[in-house]
């Protein structure tokens, strides 16, 4: 009810907003999703022209399918990503301490071998996820999410800033830590206050981009490792029933992802706190899957399944193998050089071999006179 309030008290007037006002708004909208599901389409273009612009995109070079789901409970928050499209199935899961994917083929009769991935951090899939990012709950770049970023004393309002057309306001939250290696990258953030303080704009630079920017200065064209640029902007946001708390939240459901190239979001399908007996995934190994557990001092390997799914991933090897045998073609027979030339009679070859026996009948002469007499 704050974040409402303070929504319309700063709506109707010019007052600028504390940062712990802001902070606190954003903190109330995340901290009350127990629960959610979201269904999308990712869809990926190719950047027609330096910077990116929407109206001048090309044709879509791709179209995922996705589902995530999100889970908190007891200060853990667990995600959940599945890629839907084509005959690959791949899912993802994190729940703060370990990750999991898995990928397996889905096309009946089709021969795979199914690989299950666990590490010690968030798996790629769910790294990547746009619905995490939308929300703040992961940054690029970072390990923070975005409500730890405004806690922290670097974080200063910068002012107004008007984002597809909405009027927001700008956060500068300073640099940000590293995933694994030094703070290289600089995050500042636009929340929109209609929208309950959500965030419409986050924008990840390198932080020697943004001081050469500030300088005047050209930077270097070279990436150091770590380093991230992304421009993530919402184009609509959508009042979503919570069903527990009976109340709308605003929920990101069309946006786009600059980092690279060009991802549009597109979601269809959004639950919030639904009363569903929805729990934390319990992740199912396909049968003669192969895992590799890297979360322990040595990397430990086996086969879903036990003696039977190892068998079977032995006998799907040895499919494979004869299958891709089969399907390359043999190499074609060379044709001898001479065929593809006019048949004359070898003149030179007659010559070098005449010369040679004139060469040998001359010196046998010479060692008779020598060693004969």
């Amino acid at each position: 009810m704050f974040a409402i309030s303070l929504v319309c008290a700063l709506v109707a007037s010019d007052e600028s907003p504390s940062i712990s006002q802001i902070r606190d708004s954003y903190r109330e909208q995340i901290t009350a999703l127990d629960t959610f599901s979201v269904e999308f389409t990712l869809t990926s273009f190719a950047p027609a022209s330096t910077p990116p612009d929407p109206s001048s995109w090309s044709e879509p070079k791709s179209e995922t399918l996705g589902r995530s789901f999100y889970w908190q409970q007891q200060g853990r928050r667990f995600y959940t990503e599945y890629n839907l499209s084509g005959d690959v199935s791949l899912w993802a899961t994190f729940d703060g301490v370990r990750g999991i994917s898995c990928q397996q083929h889905n096309g009946p009769g089709e021969r795979y071998v199914a690989k299950v991935s666990i590490a010690p951090s968030m798996p790629p899939l769910t790294e990547q996820a746009i619905p995490w990012r939308l929300l703040g709950l992961k940054v690029t770049g970072t390990t923070a999410t975005l409500f730890e970023l405004l806690d922290r004393s670097e974080a200063q309002i910068v002012g107004r800033e008007e984002v597809t057309g909405v009027d927001c306001w700008k956060v500068d939250l300073g640099l940000v830590p590293g995933v694994s290696g030094p703070a290289l990258n600089h995050v500042a953030v636009c929340l929109d206050p209609v929208a309950h303080w959500m965030p419409r704009r986050v924008t990840v630079l390198p932080e020697r981009i943004v001081r050469a920017r500030a300088e005047g200065a050209a930077p270097g064209k070279v990436w150091l490792p770590g380093e991230m640029v992304e421009d993530l902007i919402v184009h609509e946001f959508q009042l979503v029933p919570d069903e527990r708390l009976q109340t709308s939240r605003s929920f990101p459901v069309k946006a786009v992802s600059l980092i690279g190239g060009i991802t549009q979001f597109q979601a269809s399908v959004v639950t919030i706190n639904a009363p569903s007996k929805l729990k934390p995934f319990q992740p199912e190994f396909p049968f003669a899957a192969e895992v590799v557990d890297t979360t322990r001092k040595t990397v430990k390997r086996w086969v879903a399944g036990g003696k039977s799914g190892l068998q079977e991933l032995q006998r799907r090897e040895l499919e494979i193998a004869r299958a891709s045998q089969q399907a390359v073609p043999p190499p074609p027979i060379p044709s001898r050089a001479i065929d593809a030339r006019p048949r004359h009679f070898p003149w030179s070859v007659v010559a070098i071999s005449v010369a040679f026996l004139m060469f040998l009948t001359a010196g046998i002469r010479v060692w008779r006179v020598r060693f004969m007499r």
